[in-house]
């Protein structure tokens, strides 16, 4: 039997990684791509999602959030 499922992946909206690079997998169900997020400590604000790399925290814990190059 062939059946259609559904899968779910990331894509940073600053710098376009994509959570399932690397990982071997083109996707995950619903919550394994909320488990995955949290591992791979990737953050969702505003309805947004940041990659590892576009986020940190400065010195007095305030979240710091990258810009996308093309929203100057």
């Amino acid at each position: 039997m062939i059946k259609p499922i559904t899968i779910y992946t990331a894509i940073c909206d600053v710098c376009g990684a994509n959570i399932c690079e690397g990982t071997g997998y083109s996707g995950w169900c619903k919550d394994g791509l909320d488990n995955e997020l949290i591992e791979l400590a990737w953050i969702e604000k505003d309805g947004k999602n940041y990659c590892d790399k576009c986020w940190y925290h400065d010195d007095n814990d305030n979240l710091i959030l990258r810009e996308a190059a093309n929203e100057n």
